[in-house]
């Protein structure tokens, strides 16, 4: 039976931002916008109104409270916004239930893989003392220009949805202090630096959920990352058919 196109108006993404707009916001929106998508922004204190929603993206920001992965907060732990994690584990859930795509990127794979009971690193220079790339080490030092300005090579798992977007690796804008220490039981490690920091999952259970700890959504890298926010869209296209 035929199912008519979706109707790229129609197609909201649910796109989930802290609750104080910053500059970087604008890059989420446009990244969606550019590739077919309709950007919803939802910050915390909205209300969850998901029902006319195709797919969520979770963006970059603060530190999840450790609490949340059974753990509690050291000293080089920034100060974590209990608010907006709860807020985004709630909304989490209802896409992860109903098999909606799933596009999570910096703060956002760290909110996946602890959403399906996964662990942190509260800090990667503190808890892994030896062999770290400079982008996972301590930052405070670098000018803003200079953060967005780190890059290193990721390598990807052969059959993973990344693969297909790029091959076997690509030079990331990678640049955070915490990561993924133990990778929730339904998610697989599809990209890792070469200190072993896994940089980019998919889930198991789910046809279209990703997380990425870079920052895709960057203007100046947005042609080279545009084929994972099509494959996000793509994704979304199909649920909605």
């Amino acid at each position: 039976m035929m199912h008519p196109a979706p109707n790229l108006e129609n197609l909201k993404i649910a796109t989930l931002l802290g609750k104080v707009k910053i500059p970087s916001d604008d890059e989420y929106i446009e990244a969606i916008t550019k590739s077919g998508g309709n950007p919803i922004v939802f910050r915390p204190g909205d209300p969850l109104e998901f029902a006319e929603i195709t797919g969520i993206l979770l963006s970059g920001g603060g530190d999840v409270h450790p609490k949340f992965y059974g753990e509690e907060k050291e000293s080089f732990c920034d100060e974590p916004d209990e608010e907006r994690d709860l807020f985004e584990f709630q909304a989490l859930r209802h896409f992860l239930s109903s098999k909606k795509p799933v596009f999570a990127i910096c703060r956002g794979i760290q909110v996946l893989n602890v959403a399906m009971r996964g662990t942190l690193y509260q800090d990667l220079a503190h808890q892994i003392v030896n062999g770290l790339h400079s982008s996972h080490k301590d930052q405070n030092h670098l000018t803003r220009e200079e953060k967005r300005g780190l890059r290193h090579l990721v390598k990807i798992k052969p059959d993973s949805l990344l693969s297909v977007y790029w091959g076997e690796e690509i030079e990331v804008n990678s640049r955070h202090h915490q990561a993924i220490k133990q990778l929730a039981p339904a998610l697989s490690a599809s990209a890792l630096s070469s200190d072993g920091i896994i940089e980019a999952v998919q889930s198991q259970n789910h046809p279209w959920v990703v997380g990425v700890q870079w920052h895709p959504e960057a203007r100046e890298m947005f042609t080279i990352f545009r084929p994972i926010f099509k494959g996000f869209i793509e994704a979304c296209k199909k649920h909605k058919a």
